[in-house]
């Protein structure tokens, strides 16, 4: 329990009202003590592992980038950018924000493309490289 919702409790056998003293911030939220965001800090399993799949996937999307050249280069990279640009111009409650960090599509595309008939490595590393944004938002906390 931390130190905020302690003083609402006894805040709130006084004054009767326990949103008064905690504040709209604290009311119903894991706040904890050193972290803006109200969602308390980042468990470190959670970083490690999100981490870990964004190294796995910039690593194979260079790769795939490297070994087909340029076509499937500029797809990354513009792939990996859309959806930072997407969000910062439209918001993240959006439908074109909420669709532009969902991790799923990415992988549909990937699923897809390995099952499939169709052959053109550029939409493979495309959607590595979107699947490696989402990645890196979801470690940073971002979407």
């Amino acid at each position: 329990m931390n130190v905020r919702t302690t003083e609402a409790a006894s805040t709130a056998n006084t004054t009767g009202t326990a949103q008064a003293a905690a504040g709209p911030a604290t009311a119903g939220t894991d706040w904890e003590p050193g972290t803006t965001d109200g969602r308390g800090p980042r468990p470190l399993g959670r970083v490690v592992g999100w981490g870990t799949l964004a190294v796995a996937l910039t690593a194979f999307a260079i790769f795939e980038s490297v070994k087909y050249g340029l076509p499937t280069t500029t797809a990354a990279v513009l792939f990996f950018l859309a959806p930072g640009l997407i969000t910062r111009t439209t918001g993240t409650h959006s439908t074109a924000g909420r669709i532009a960090l969902n991790g799923w599509i990415p992988l549909a595309v990937m699923v897809f493309y390995a099952f499939g008939p169709l052959i053109w490595p550029p939409l493979f590393t495309a959607a590595l490289a979107w699947e490696t944004r989402v990645v890196i938002a979801r470690m940073l906390r971002r979407g």
